[in-house]
């Protein structure tokens, strides 16, 4: 059976299965709500054939009208299904709104991208749609941490000439250790004529996030 929303599973060492929900209003514009009970349709109909997946891996939407819709599919897919596990990846804009944060409060796994800690070039790096103060979300995510019982995952992509300042990394290190997350990743953005950061500034990440208690990924 072919899948409007549903992608093939993918194997992660870490978390098994993973089932992902690919789910853009941006790419499908005539769409203004989030269509739980279509999505929820299509997991069901996975489940009873395949049987159900280590996570089911859903995109937060970037507009906050929508997340009313991710509510609904998530309490459907528990009424059902209670013990399945769900994994959201949720851009950090959206930790400034206490109704967002209780709604992701009922997955199992979230990943969070966190690209800069510089409120001038915070928007250059994490898409945004409504106005938004970098000091809000800093402390939405500390809110939210203190009280997430999952997997709270958090990657910060580094691009050169943007966000690749001194003054960043330290100030990510500071958050990081303050919020104590599950797990961090770091990487580099080399796509659309970027072009990779220096070795030095590469040396100095490596430097100062290596003695944090918790696990670090490093991808360069």
């Amino acid at each position: 059976m072919g899948y409007k929303y549903l992608q093939k599973v993918k194997l992660s060492p870490k978390f098994g299965r993973l089932l992902p929900v690919d789910f853009n209003p941006y790419h499908l514009r005539s769409i203004r709500t989030y269509p739980a009970e279509d999505i929820y349709f299509e997991i069901r109909t996975y489940i009873l054939n395949s049987g159900s997946p280590d996570y089911i891996w859903l995109k937060g939407p970037g507009d906050f009208s929508l997340y009313s819709g991710l509510r609904r599919l998530i309490r459907l897919i528990h009424l059902e299904y209670p013990n399945q596990k769900i994994g959201i990846y949720a851009n950090s804009t959206l930790f400034q709104r206490e109704d967002v944060r209780e709604d992701l409060q009922e997955c199992d796994l979230l990943a969070i991208n966190l690209n800069s800690m510089d409120e001038s070039n915070f928007t250059k790096v994490c898409a945004c749609n409504e106005p938004m103060k970098l000091k809000d979300i800093k402390m939405g995510i500390k809110e939210f941490a203190k009280d997430f019982h999952g997997h709270l995952f958090i990657y910060t992509m580094f691009l050169k000439g943007v966000n690749d300042t001194i003054e960043n990394v330290n100030e990510l290190k500071d958050f990081m250790e303050e919020i104590q997350p599950d797990s961090f990743s770091i990487g580099e953005y080399i796509e659309e004529g970027f072009e990779s950061l220096s070795q030095k500034f590469k040396n100095y990440i490596k430097e100062s996030f290596q003695e944090l208690p918790f696990e670090i990924s490093i991808k360069f």
